[in-house]
């Protein structure tokens, strides 16, 4: 949420026993995010649309804020996969990275989201990540459920692997991303 690459595909695979997969797609600016995700496990499939905007761009002194809509078509409710509980309204608010003045420090490039939701999101949500040694980007977050994480190694300016643990469940998966903005 808030200021993601311009356009970037994401799949991810089940690491252990739980069978299921996910694809991502995001496609947008800092003033529009489109995300199509389709979820797969056995007999079952779902997938959403998500939208967000930006209302308040960024400044110095004041984080952006930005609204959204998660599962526009409410394809997702009773599925309960991959964090997605059916359509949800939000708000958030976010920092882009932020450049510590020391090299020295471990973590680089601190970003993070705080924001609320209702229906399909129930209630408060957030998220911090930051750029560690030898190429490393983490993310700690909270879905108003679960507790996930993620750990990516960046492979070029335009790729890296990925870990994620979403909830009880482990992916390993590729992004790829580009640096042009789609709108």
């Amino acid at each position: 949420m808030l200021a993601p690459e311009a356009a970037s595909f994401d799949l991810e695979l089940p690491a252990g026993n739980k069978p299921m997969s996910e694809a991502r797609a995001s496609f947008g600016s800092d003033l529009l995010e489109i995300e199509i995700v389709e979820m797969e496990k056995p007999a079952m499939a779902a997938g959403a649309l998500n939208i967000e905007t930006q209302i308040v761009p960024e400044t110095s002194q004041f984080p952006a804020l930005a609204v959204g809509v998660r599962d526009i078509g409410n394809n997702t409710y009773g599925y309960a996969a991959s964090g997605y509980f059916g359509r949800g309204f939000y708000a958030v608010g976010g920092r882009a990275p932020i450049q510590f003045a020391a090299a020295n420090y471990p973590l680089k490039n601190l970003a993070y989201t705080l924001g609320c939701g209702v229906c399909g999101i129930a209630g408060p949500f957030g998220s911090a990540s930051a750029d560690l040694p030898l190429r490393l980007r983490w993310t700690l977050e909270w879905d108003s459920r679960n507790l996930n994480e993620s750990l990516a190694l960046r492979l070029t300016n335009y790729a890296s692997l990925q870990y994620e643990r979403q909830a009880s469940d482990n992916f390993f998966g590729l992004a790829v991303y580009t640096p042009v903005n789609v709108f």
